[in-house]
């Protein structure tokens, strides 16, 4: 987890990406809705698909569709292709 929270505080999205699936979950990581949608969202900020993605489920779970579909919107105009997209939930 160490490397992760290095690679992340220098910017790199994938590790952020991964940091917050981490906390959110609290696989690797002490649970931690704060810290997980803090790193999902810096890994958003740079356009990272897998991220906003992750926000999308994140927003669905809490029942705010509309931030879900914002969400949804981002990562599909970032290259990901979803073809039912109730099955990511």
């Amino acid at each position: 987890m160490a490397y992760f929270l290095e690679a992340g505080k220098l910017g790199d999205a994938q590790a952020q990406l991964t940091l917050g699936k981490a906390y959110l979950k609290g696989e690797g990581a002490l649970q931690s809705e704060t810290e997980g949608l803090k790193w999902l969202f810096a890994a958003a900020a740079q356009e990272e698909a897998h991220a906003q993605l992750e926000l999308t489920r994140y927003y669905k779970r809490q029942g705010n569709d509309a931030e879900a579909e914002k969400w949804l919107k981002r990562a599909e105009d970032n290259g990901l292709r979803v073809s039912h997209p109730f099955s990511i939930f």
